[in-house]
């Protein structure tokens, strides 16, 4: 059990917020994975009056994450909706799973769209409710309007956009005007976020001689933080689109050095470069303790 698994947005409503009677179970959890007494226990206070407590969810989501969608788990997690309001920080998070562990849940599915439809947009949860409805109901075309209604009036202010913006380009006939929508949000999403890496690459493999992509890309590289994943993907493309580009050339060089030798896109970057520049003592001695050690030895 991943100890980052039961981390829940922090409540929107008031009376969830602090520390409830349940914070013991989960610290107990997370030090014992997978003991069955500490299962037992945290399962038993789960079926306690207990619903109402504000870290029932964050206990019942590491037992859900823990064990998988037991049918237990399933009937409490149905009733915990009944029961809370669905404004409630960890609503949302609950709802995803129970929709994930059993899909064909047509009453969980109708609390979820009700949600969706009576919430303001602007809300953190809107993108995570409204893809896992999309799972579970692909060929619901108002569902896919209301996101496309969403990326163009309120995606701006939301930083989980992509989400939203991945299934639609995969399902919807307006591609075009997905990847128009997309650079305008690109040109505001922090180089940090991880949108960058999972739209870009699919912005610029469709239209890689776009000037502006070429722009975005550029800002991106000088800006980025050297552990995020779209390295892997938005150097390369870069590098082989504009093999004559100094700068990008030269970012690339940078980031080796500052990158972890663990990154997924550290050796396909050097090798890039490696390729081009055969022999560069530069690429060679100061990433010695970086190299597979069958090519330093050479």
């Amino acid at each position: 059990m991943e100890a980052g698994r039961t981390s829940l947005d922090d409540p929107d409503d008031g009376s969830f917020e602090g520390i409830g009677a349940g914070f013991d179970l989960i610290e107990q959890l997370l030090a014992n994975p997978g003991d069955a007494a500490t299962v037992r226990r945290c399962s038993a206070w789960l079926r306690q009056d207990s619903l109402n407590d504000k870290t029932w969810a964050h206990v019942w989501t590491a037992l859900w994450d823990g064990l998988g969608p037991t049918d237990e788990l399933q009937k409490l997690g149905r009733l915990w909706l009944d029961v809370v309001p669905d404004m409630a920080g960890p609503w949302p998070h609950v709802w995803a799973r129970l929709v994930g562990g059993r899909p064909d849940d047509a009453s969980v599915i109708k609390k979820g769209r009700s949600w969706l439809y009576r919430v303001d947009p602007h809300h953190r949860s809107w993108p995570l409710v409204c893809s896992v409805l999309w799972q579970a109901t692909p060929e619901d075309r108002n569902l896919q309007n209301e996101g496309l209604l969403w990326l163009k009036e309120k995606a701006w202010a939301d930083q989980n956009w992509a989400r939203v913006w991945s299934y639609l380009r995969n399902v919807h006939h307006l591609s075009q005007e997905l990847d128009h929508i997309a650079k305008d949000l690109l040109q505001i999403t922090p180089a940090t976020n991880a949108s960058w890496g999972h739209v870009w690459p699919v912005l610029f493999r469709t239209d890689p001689a776009d000037p502006m992509l070429y722009d975005l890309g550029r800002v991106w590289l000088s800006s980025a933080p050297p552990f995020h994943a779209g390295w892997s993907d938005i150097w390369p493309l870069m590098s082989s689109a504009w093999p004559n580009d100094s700068e990008v050339e030269s970012v690339g060089r940078e980031w080796l050095e500052r990158a972890s030798p663990a990154h997924g896109g550290w050796n396909q970057i050097w090798e890039a470069l490696w390729a081009k520049y055969p022999h560069d003592e530069a690429l060679l001695a100061p990433h010695d303790s970086k190299l597979p050690l069958w090519l330093v030895s050479e």
